[in-house]
């Protein structure tokens, strides 16, 4: 794991000895929140109680900039948003959603 001098992930390394799982659970514990950063821009908290494996974010108008990345037990993680188009309105709603859990995140606002 690398981060960066406030403690942020920046880049992660995984490897699954034996390939990923192949189990789905019912839920991984996955949550996650909309908040904003220092200057105002929108991002995703997100935390897990087991291993997501692959997660994605689902926010209608916005692009996630880091998707489909693989988040430890116990690890919390913020990814920026994007708007797909200028002058996009600020994001209301989102789902976030790990490869191994059955479960959608309806995320919530903070």
């Amino acid at each position: 794991r690398l981060r960066d001098a406030h403690g942020e992930t920046v880049a992660h390394a995984w490897h699954f000895v034996g390939g990923l799982p192949a189990r789905r659970d019912a839920t991984v514990g996955l949550e996650a929140w909309l908040e904003r950063d220092a200057a105002g821009a929108p991002r995703l908290r997100m935390a897990t109680r087991a291993l997501a494996v692959a997660v994605r974010a689902e926010v209608p108008g916005w692009v996630a900039d880091d998707d489909a990345f693989h988040l430890g037990p116990g690890e919390e993680r913020r990814v920026a948003l994007r708007p797909e188009a200028p002058g996009a309105l600020p994001p209301s709603r989102a789902t976030v959603r790990a490869l191994n859990s059955e479960a959608v995140v309806t995320v919530r606002a903070t």
